[in-house]
């Protein structure tokens, strides 16, 4: 089966994905390589009529590269991994074909000749891997990528990020060179394989370290104080949002589900109005992974567990009035469920609010409450430490204590998450013991 047939057959195959097979144009043969003549590479997500979300890594002909999509099929989307996982793997082989490209090595015909990697280049690889991807302006179509030379740390990325990188690469490079020399040579003999081994081993050794997280820059939820002028300015009319019709009713609603329910971004942005009970005053969180009803292309996913979650009622009558008042005059918003909507004039008011749009918000809110590091997980680990204190103040036993957060938050019992999230509550506590010993040694004197 030629290049182009694969791809053509994995849309065809799909019958979900029909309707925009049409759309796509598959090169011949000889331009659907590596990418070698093209200058740019882009991982871009389709939204097929299921409602799956395919990610796939295209050329600078905008065209998708064959053994990358044939890897990401075959070996992750084949296997059930989640749409996020696909586009973290292709983000990597990206910076690989992105680095071949910038050094002129033909990669595939390189491994199919088995003329594997050498240590040098793969030195090279690994600070290539190091740096930071930068876009020139230039607007969408003149967006052009533009490395920048890691020469200083704060350009460089996170060691969690390089062992990422390096981990899925080495994964990518044993698959694509076993498949170069066994499609090209006819079989895979033990001197070619292990000779792939060596060059992956040798990659898999520059992984960084992962390093110990610091206490001290760990991330903390919000003081009491923080928390009021937080609400309060959520609330509040801007000269931003002035001509945005109820705006700020959805922002603060925003910022109150995330601190009371202490629920991720994604299932807050995954929130349908269907989802509340007002009878029960209970709201579900729930799983729809690839939901056809979601217009979104980066669809908000719920990472965990489904869960039923109580709803104070002033909280409940917020959620009630929004969607009464500000959600309802928006024409598109009723051809969708979904709780929280665009209010900026234009073709997007009424649509459903992105990752994007909220991270604009919380761009507005950080300088509005003079909280630089404020996010909205900042808000999840807020709540979970008023959880820690109720759960002091009631007596709940260690071990209760932890299947309650872990239903609360969506982790599966046992998974040790929970820890991450009581960093201050425990700090303090740590604290007021350590005072105690103190004043009990100073006593003594």
């Amino acid at each position: 089966m030629t290049k182009p047939a694969y791809l053509r057959a994995f849309f065809c195959y799909n019958s979900a994905a029909a309707k925009i097979c049409s759309s796509v144009y598959f090169p011949p043969r000889d331009c659907c390589n590596c990418g070698m003549d093209t200058s740019t590479f882009r991982v871009h997500t389709l939204l097929l009529a299921d409602g799956e979300r395919m990610p796939l890594l295209l050329g600078g002909d905008l065209q998708p590269q064959y053994y990358p999509t044939l890897f990401i099929t075959s070996q992750i989307r084949n296997a059930g991994r989640a749409v996020n996982s696909i586009s973290a793997e292709l983000a990597s082989i990206k910076r690989l074909y992105t680095w071949a490209e910038r050094r002129k090595i033909d990669l595939e015909a390189r491994l199919g000749a088995r003329e594997y990697l050498r240590d040098f280049e793969l030195d090279d690889l690994c600070r290539f891997v190091c740096e930071r991807l930068y876009k020139t302006p230039g607007g969408r179509s003149g967006a052009q990528l533009k490395l920048r030379e890691a020469k200083s740390r704060e350009v460089r990325i996170k060691a969690e990020s390089r062992y990422r990188h390096l981990m899925f690469l080495t994964r990518y490079l044993q698959w694509l060179s076993e498949r170069l020399v066994e499609s090209r040579s006819g079989c895979l003999d033990q001197g070619a394989r292990a000779e792939i081994c060596a060059m992956v081993a040798n990659l898999g050794a520059r992984k960084p370290r992962k390093a110990a997280s610091s206490r001290l820059n760990a991330r903390m939820g919000l003081t009491v104080d923080d928390q009021q002028k937080l609400v309060r300015v959520s609330g509040m009319r801007s000269i931003e949002n002035t001509q945005y019709l109820g705006v700020e009713q959805r922002d603060e609603l925003i910022v109150r589900l995330l601190l009371h329910l202490a629920i991720r971004a994604g299932e807050l942005l995954a929130l349908k109005t269907d989802d509340f009970d007002f009878q029960k005053n209970e709201v579900v969180i729930q799983r729809r992974p690839d939901d056809p009803d979601d217009p979104r292309v980066q669809q908000p996913l719920v990472k965990t567990c489904d869960r039923r979650l109580p709803v104070a009622d002033d909280l409940m009558k917020l959620v009630y009035a929004y969607i009464l008042g500000p959600r309802r005059s928006f024409q598109q918003a009723k051809r969708h469920k979904f709780l929280f909507v665009v209010h900026r004039n234009g073709p997007h008011a009424g649509k459903p609010l992105t990752a994007k749009g909220l991270a604009k918000l919380f761009e507005r809110l950080r300088g509005l409450a003079d909280l630089p590091s404020l996010t909205p997980h900042v808000l999840r680990h807020t709540a979970n430490e008023r959880f820690s204190e109720l759960m002091d103040e009631l007596g709940v036993p260690e071990a209760r204590e932890e299947q309650l957060r872990s239903y609360n938050m969506g982790w599966r019992d046992g998974s040790g998450t929970a820890a991450a999230y009581t960093r201050r509550h425990v700090a303090a506590k740590a604290a007021d013991a350590s005072k105690r010993l103190q004043e009990k040694l100073n006593a003594r004197k």
